[in-house]
């Protein structure tokens, strides 16, 4: 990481894939700064495209192990305005999963899961361990509009 502006002075051009190991690197020296710079440069240059996926699930799922569900909200809106493919990858709702499962925050992840269904998006195995006791709680009735599962 601190060698990478010296990099980029001499001529480096990054690509894709070097942002995002950057994004990791960054991640897990929890310097979220660089990570969300790091981010912002990669859609910059690249907008957010097939490969650049892991980055922005790396830094999403980063911020959601954290606790920062803002941040996670914001990148999941970012991706769904700005995606060209118009799919929201099952990746991404798992990150989104991720933050409110942490948060204790079942309602929620009940939400996610039906607007996963809604458009067609299937989960991927990373996410079934959250996906059960909301799909539990919904299926006894434990989760409706006003109250949480407890």
């Amino acid at each position: 990481l601190k060698y990478f502006d010296e990099l980029k002075s001499k001529g480096l051009k990054p690509d894709v894939v070097c942002y995002n190991c950057l994004i990791e690197a960054a991640a897990r020296s929890r310097d979220f700064k660089a990570m969300d710079s790091f981010l912002t440069e990669s859609i910059k240059q690249f907008g957010i495209v097939k490969g650049s996926e892991s980055g922005y699930i790396f830094a999403m799922l980063t911020h959601a192990k954290t606790g920062n569900l803002h941040e996670v909200e914001r990148l999941f809106q970012q991706l769904v305005m700005n995606l060209k493919s118009g799919q929201v990858w099952s990746r991404a709702y798992a990150a989104v999963l991720t933050g409110y499962a942490v948060q204790g925050d079942l309602q929620a992840c009940y939400g996610v899961i039906q607007e996963m269904e809604r458009s067609g998006v299937r989960p991927v195995s990373f996410s079934s361990s959250i996906l059960q006791p909301a799909r539990f709680c919904a299926s006894a009735h434990l989760v409706t509009s006003t109250n949480a599962c407890s």
